[in-house]
């Protein structure tokens, strides 16, 4: 899938021109995903978890011409891939125009510089990009609880799942927007249903949120199948919104407190609820096959259950 991005965006008041960004950003590419969070294992050219969405090998990094290309098979039969300004977007769940000035940001671009040279040293570090928390924070207040027959929960229930008290950091958004980029320039490709899990940190404090869009078909609640209008690319039903990039490394889904030390790690939220549900060790989901390997636990936790879920994407 070839990635064509427009002409600008803004950052900061300013017009960034994509031309000087991308042809700054050329070469440089594993620097600067890694400084915005980006482990340096997934930029090895080879098969593993996507940094955006998980697995185990589906994704590959492999930078053609140093444009940062790389591809995920996440999207099932129309594969994800593009550059390295479609890895940020990806991974972080952000527009053109925000992964745009994150990158200039990185190479200390603002709206009037003019492309610099290939970098031959370190480029100074960034401000702290504007934190995400209260978009985070709207979708939240405008989700309710799960009640057992809210469209979240229906979906749960379609994989098995029953509990008899549903985690307090799960919500169901009645019709969250989707957003996505034509011609740079965002849009709001539906309203979904949304399952919501708030992702929190060692100390407890959000630092992401993770949605799974919905959708209905003949009365069965499933994950959304979302295409592109323009380009015909499968879009992932799955976003997970970082309050500042790198935030939700270390970072879970806390879908219930801890018994007696005990503690289960899975990758994703069913995964988790059902080995909870089966094992009736209380579970976490890390988000993805490397979260899960990262995840920071509280101190009074003494012994974890690392719960596989067998993907081969």
């Amino acid at each position: 899938m070839a990635t064509n991005h427009p002409r600008d965006g803004a950052r900061d008041g300013l017009r960034l021109e994509s031309a000087t960004v991308m042809a700054a950003a050329r070469h440089q590419w594993p620097g600067i995903l890694t400084r915005l969070g980006i482990a340096d294992r997934h930029l090895r050219r080879q098969h593993g978890p996507c940094p955006g969405c998980g697995g185990r090998d589906r994704f590959r990094f492999d930078d053609r011409d140093g444009r940062g290309t790389w591809i995920c098979s996440g999207g099932g039969a129309d594969p994800l891939a593009g550059d390295g300004l479609a890895l940020v977007r990806h991974v972080f769940g952000c527009g053109f125009a925000e992964a745009l000035g994150l990158v200039a940001g990185v190479l200390g671009i603002t709206g009037a510089s003019p492309c610099p040279p290939p970098a031959t040293r370190p480029v100074a570090p960034p401000e702290p990009p504007a934190s995400r928390l209260p978009s985070v924070m709207r979708q939240w207040s405008e989700s309710l609880p799960l009640t057992g027959t809210c469209p979240a929960s229906r979906y749960l229930a379609g994989r098995g799942l029953a509990l008899e008290r549903w985690p307090d950091d799960l919500h169901c958004h009645p019709a969250l927007p989707y957003w996505a980029d034509w011609d740079g320039k965002p849009f709001v490709l539906c309203r979904t249903p949304a399952l919501l899990g708030l992702v929190r940190d060692k100390t407890g404090e959000i630092v992401g949120l993770h949605r799974t869009y919905l959708a209905d078909r003949a009365g069965a609640i499933s994950k959304a199948r979302l295409v592109h209008p323009d380009t015909g690319e499968c879009l992932p039903a799955r976003k997970l919104a970082s309050v500042t990039p790198g935030a939700t490394t270390g970072a879970a889904i806390r879908l219930a407190a801890p018994d007696n030390g005990r503690l289960g790690l899975a990758e994703g939220i069913e995964t988790a609820l059902a080995c909870w549900q089966v094992s009736g060790i209380p579970t976490w989901a890390g988000v993805s096959a490397h979260g899960m390997e990262s995840v920071r636990l509280p101190d009074d936790v003494a012994g974890v259950w690392i719960f596989g879920d067998h993907d081969t994407s």
